[in-house]
């Protein structure tokens, strides 16, 4: 992938979990890193990058082992997500017991195909949310309910960045779903207490999404949420990567749920 800008992420890793960072070094120079974190019995391998010119020379499972010693061995359940077409990486994850469980992938579109849209779905009601611990573990408890894990502390971090909106959608008072639009266009994550309340939150978010600056937007959904993927495509979505999620064992309701990123899932 090309090189980017200061990952905030990566900040936020070494700050608030440095126990899952670490770094190989040769001589004065980091030739590859790794970053994995921990929410309730699941351990998730957020980053794991090898320098080219080192690739093959055993630093991916030296790094991998040292992050499995972060709570990893221990956990009930691991996980990460990786590139679908990465057949090395792939090997490298099942030998750690981590296994293909999922298809995921990376949609775009055109921002105009969603701009006319209603601004709610059908019994929804949503608004933006405030950057503050109370909201933060409403939403913790929201994706409690849908993968099975509390991640108060990635909400923390998601509402503090300045080009996202947090939308919380609620049904006769009561929390449904959540939705993060980024000033990109990007969705995601988003939940919704069920698989029927997911698709009215979804549409409402794209729709969103699409009244930002930008000329598209995006998601990044499981393959087995098939409702979800055929309404996506049919109204001009595309796939653009394909990716996969490894897992020890499956968990969550992945036809409730879309991701944010290979590493914050």
């Amino acid at each position: 992938m090309p090189p980017g800008s200061r990952q905030p992420f990566q900040l936020f890793s070494v700050q608030q979990e440095p126990e899952g960072c670490w770094i190989a070094e040769d001589a004065a120079s980091v030739v590859g890193f790794a970053i994995s974190w921990i929410r309730g019995e699941l351990w998730f391998l957020s980053q794991l990058f090898i320098a080219p010119s080192v690739q093959g020379h055993g630093v991916g499972q030296a790094l991998i082992e040292r992050a499995l010693a972060h709570g990893g061995n221990a956990a009930d359940n691991r996980a990460l997500i990786t590139f679908a077409y990465n057949p090395v990486s792939i090997s490298l994850y099942v030998r750690h017991a981590m296994y293909p469980r999922e298809p995921l992938y990376v949609l775009d579109g055109a921002a105009g195909a969603f701009q006319a849209g209603p601004r709610a779905a059908e019994g929804l009601e949503y608004e933006p949310v405030r950057a503050n611990a109370t909201n933060a573990q409403v939403l913790g408890r929201l994706d409690q309910a849908v993968l099975g894990i509390e991640r108060t502390r990635h909400h923390e971090f998601f509402l503090s960045q300045p080009d996202s909106t947090c939308y919380l959608f609620e049904h006769a008072g009561v929390p449904n779903g959540y939705a993060y639009v980024w000033s990109s266009g990007r969705v995601g994550p988003l939940a919704a207490v069920s698989p029927g309340s997911f698709a009215g939150v979804m549409r409402s978010a794209l729709v969103l999404a699409a009244r930002s600056p930008t000329r598209g937007v995006s998601l990044l959904l499981a393959g087995s949420n098939e409702p979800a993927l055929a309404w996506a495509l049919g109204h001009g979505m595309r796939i653009t990567r394909p990716l996969l999620l490894m897992a020890t064992k499956p968990f969550g309701r992945l036809d409730a749920y879309g991701f944010h990123s290979p590493g914050l899932l």
